[in-house]
């Protein structure tokens, strides 16, 4: 259990840290799918610019609050969620056939990781969405409860999709650097810019595959009403399928930075919780455990006994 309450404060501390630096991106980003006609034909830097001088640097800080609260939750259920599912998967399967499904397994355990994620994130990214788009927090933004739920069907899509390409990038980009450059494990900094370069990598794809069922949450949030189907709807016939698309560019800016650094903020955690390979092969099952000890405990009974007899039997003889 200790070593999975270090992968829940590593990955909390990782996914907080990434998202509220980078609010400002995402502010534009919300702003982008909100009010298209307001930056169409601008970049990410321009984008930032104007709202910059509309609103001030406090309008770029929009939704902190819901932002760090929500991530606080993700990155504590998603990481270990995701190390615990992976290894537990893995045992389930056995060695040969784990190695032979390494991939599936891996897309599994981030869906699964996942799903329990999105329960605390949902709401919180409503009313971000929402407060940026108001621009400033209302109480209303809290009720009706339900409301804040309408968009968990599309976030739970889009955080699986983005979640799988993320872990399934990252694994396999990082597999591949190191089995070309195996000198790369032997030294911590080396280690921590594969972490980092694997990490954008992966952020640049989950971005692309996830695109448009952001789209939809984000519409969802401001018209709770509309309905996925409708939101979907509105979408096309607003701006065909570039419509759901709209903010790709910063929203890939901001993934592969939000992505990098929450794997190199959570290696790094790792490394300072000590936290080593061994300790990685471990599952939270007290069940599995106990009947291991009292096996053990079995065995050298047994064996006790059976030197016992032994040792009699030489002195009867």
């Amino acid at each position: 259990w200790k070593v999975y309450a270090l992968f829940t404060a590593a990955g909390a501390m990782a996914c907080m840290l990434t998202h509220v630096v980078l609010v400002p991106i995402d502010v534009v980003k919300t702003l982008q799918q909100t009010e298209p006609h307001r930056f169409r034909g601008l970049g990410m830097s321009s984008s930032l610019l104007q709202v910059w001088r509309d609103g001030g640097p406090r309008q770029l800080l929009l939704g902190m609050v819901p932002t760090c609260l929500g991530y606080i939750w993700y990155g504590a259920t998603v990481f270990p969620g995701y190390e615990l599912f992976k290894r537990k998967l893995v045992a389930l399967c056995g060695p040969r056939l784990g190695a032979r499904l390494r991939v599936p397994l891996v897309l599994l355990a981030g869906a699964l990781a996942t799903f329990f994620a999105c329960i605390g994130v949902c709401p919180a990214e409503a009313v971000r969405i929402r407060t940026v788009k108001e621009y400033g927090f209302h109480r209303s933004f809290l009720s009706p409860v339900n409301s804040l739920f309408a968009g968990f069907a599309p976030l739970l899509f889009r955080q699986v999709l983005f979640g799988m390409a993320k872990f399934l990038v990252f694994d396999t980009f990082a597999a591949a650097v190191f089995r070309r450059f195996p000198h790369l494990k032997h030294k911590q900094s080396s280690g921590l810019l594969v972490s980092l370069v694997s990490g954008a990598t992966a952020g640049l794809v989950a971005t692309v595959v996830s695109q448009p069922s952001d789209a939809i949450l984000t519409l969802l949030a401001t018209d709770p009403r509309l309905g996925i189907v409708g939101a979907a709807a509105k979408l096309m016939s607003s701006g065909g399928i570039g419509a759901f698309f709209t903010g790709l560019g910063t929203r890939s800016i901001w993934a592969a930075a939000i992505i990098a650094g929450q794997f190199l903020l959570y290696d790094v955690a790792k490394q300072f919780f000590r936290v080593t390979a061994v300790d990685l092969t471990q599952t939270a099952d007290v069940v599995k455990t106990a009947l291991k000890t009292t096996r053990r405990t079995r065995v050298k009974e047994s064996a006790a006994v059976d030197q016992v007899s032994e040792l009699q039997a030489g002195r009867a003889g």
